[in-house]
């Protein structure tokens, strides 16, 4: 019991030790410290109510276009009409079937003219049923073979 009492005064006078140590640290005051000059303040101008004065663009040339009639003008892109490809033939009944896979299925009643090698070799007229990207048609005029180009009228 004696060494328990030994040990807890001792512990109890360490902190002590250190509590009083800490506190007996030099402080400076600020009467001792050495006085700081700061900088003069940086004045900023004041804003005034003027609005800055516009810049002149420089002068732009005219535009051709805008000067031609509007009749002068050519079209900006030419005009694609839907083309397909025959896909099947049948000789016996006159019919094809036309893939528009690229291009929106026209509707059926339309009258098509058939191509090989970039010379008209026949004409069509679709009849339908459409499925998808294909169309029957059927054969008005000319031959038509498979992998002939097929453009609207």
């Amino acid at each position: 019991m004696r060494l328990v009492g030994i040990f807890i005064g001792a512990s109890i006078l360490g902190c002590c030790g250190l509590l009083t140590g800490c506190s007996s640290a030099k402080v400076q005051s600020t009467q001792d410290a050495p006085s700081l000059e700061l900088p003069p303040p940086i004045s900023t101008p004041r804003k005034s109510n003027r609005r800055p004065k516009p810049q002149k663009s420089p002068a732009k040339p005219p535009d051709p276009i805008q000067n031609e009639p509007p009749a002068a003008r050519a079209p900006s892109a030419p005009i694609q009409s839907a083309n397909g490809q025959v896909v099947s033939v049948n000789a016996a009944l006159k019919f094809i079937v036309i893939d528009y896979s690229l291009f929106k299925v026209p509707s059926p009643g339309i009258r098509v003219n058939l191509y090989r090698q970039s010379q008209k070799v026949g004409e069509a007229r679709l009849t339908g049923p459409a499925m998808d990207t294909v169309i029957a048609a059927d054969l008005i005029a000319g031959e038509a073979r498979v992998g002939d180009e097929v453009r609207g009228n």
